[in-house]
Formats: structure tokens, C-alpha cells, sequence
């Protein structure tokens, strides 16, 4: 079978998603154990779990998870052009392990439930991913969403954030005093999003300066 990639993922850019740079949080843990336990299972006709809900806000890791475990098993990523526009009785088989991502921003519900209804009808596996609380107005589609097993990824505490930010940068061979740590994490947004953009121009200012990264530079790169 040939796999589908959803926008986030990039087959050619697998290594931004190593394991090592996933670090098991109180955040994320239930969602990862949750996770392995479900592409554990083999035999849609066997297992109990045949579909999850991902719940997180943006930026909360729910790609980045998603794409360790892509490494290690054939994921299948169902794109929203693919619901508007294919038969998703071309695109389910059996025992297969699929993803809709955005799942709450899709606006045509009876093709949510035509796939939902599908997924089911060709005995695959199914995860939604929800960034959002969102109430469907089909009554059907609710009703099978409430009958669908879900976990969750919280955002980050201060704490894990800064966990995640150093842990990167120690794997780019980047190493920052507390000092500046403490003064990036007092005027950048607190949340997922924030940290990968401060790391990607600290990374990219090391690798051009081909020096040291100091507090000056942070106070520049911040435009402080």
C-alpha cells in the first residue's frame, strides 16, 4: 500500500523528529503510553481499541509524537484535500493504521461521518486529532465521537519547556548558561511554538558565526 502524508509530515525530513528528541513529560506521557499501546495492535478483528481521539492545543507536540511513532510503523496521513476529494473506499484497508489531523476544522461533517463509517467498513485503525473543543451539529458524527476513546496532550509547563529547549540544543552541540536560558524563557511566549522558533535562530546564528552564543546575542536575536 502506498502511504499518504499529511502536511506535517515530511518523509524527507524525518530526522526532525528523532526519538531522542522526544522527551517523555508529565505533559505527554499518558498521550505516548496511550499511543503505543494502540499501534501495538495488529488485528482490527482481535483488539478492542479500533479508533482514538488526540486531543492538544497547537504547538503542544502532537506532530512531533506522531511522526516518532511513523518511524516505526506504516502510518497512513489523510490529508483535508484527500476528504474533499477521494473515495475514502480507495484509501482504507485492513489492519492499516491511518491519521485525520485538524479533524475539528474540516467543515463537511456528513463527509467526516462517511469516513468515520468507512474506516470501520474496511476494519482500520483511526486517530482524529483534535486541537480544539468543537460541537458538530450532525447528531450522528456526535454520536460516534462520543463513543470514541480519547487522551491528551497538555501544554507545557514552564518547566518541561525549558527541559524540551535544552534538550534540543544540547543535540545541535549548543550550550547556553542559566543566565541566558532564564532571560530567553522572561521574554518569549511560554509555550511550544515559541521554543522552536528562539532555537531555530540560535542554531542558525551559531552555525553563520561559527562562536559562542551570550547574552548580547540573546538581547539582539529577541530585539531587546
Amino acid at each position: 500500500m502506498s502511504q499518504l502524508f499529511f502536511d506535517f509530515y515530511d518523509s524527507k525530513n524525518i530526522d526532525n523528529f528523532k526519538i531522542d528528541d522526544f522527551l517523555r513529560l508529565p505533559e505527554n506521557i499518558d498521550a505516548y503510553n496511550f499511543l503505543d499501546n494502540f499501534f501495538k495492535q495488529n488485528n482490527y478483528q482481535q483488539d478492542l481499541l479500533k479508533s482514538m481521539i488526540l486531543k492538544g492545543e497547537s504547538g503542544c507536540g502532537k506532530t512531533h509524537l506522531l511522526n516518532i511513532f511513523a518511524q516505526k510503523y506504516q502510518i497512513n496521513f489523510i490529508s483535508a484535500e484527500q476528504i474533499n476529494f477521494e473515495n475514502p473506499l480507495k484509501i482504507f484497508y485492513e489492519n492499516g493504521f491511518f491519521i485525520i489531523d485538524n479533524f475539528c476544522q474540516i467543515t463537511d461533517e456528513e463527509k467526516l461521518l462517511q469516513y468515520l463509517n468507512c474506516a470501520t467498513e474496511s476494519k482500520a485503525f483511526l486517530i482524529l486529532i483534535f486541537n480544539e473543543n468543537k460541537i458538530f451539529e450532525l447528531k450522528d458524527l456526535q454520536s460516534r465521537l462520543k463513543n470514541i476513546a480519547s487522551c491528551q496532550i497538555n501544554q507545557a509547563s514552564l518547566d518541561s519547556l525549558k527541559q524540551i529547549f535544552i534538550n534540543i540544543l544540547t543535540r545541535k552541540q549548543i550550550d547556553l548558561s542559566n543566565q541566558i536560558i532564564n532571560f530567553i524563557f522572561g521574554n518569549i511566549s511560554p509555550n511550544q511554538s515559541s521554543v522552536n522558533q528562539i532555537v531555530k535562530k540560535i542554531d542558525f546564528f551559531c552555525r553563520e558565526n561559527d562562536k559562542k552564543f551570550n547574552l548580547i546575542n540573546a538581547k539582539e536575536l529577541l530585539k531587546i
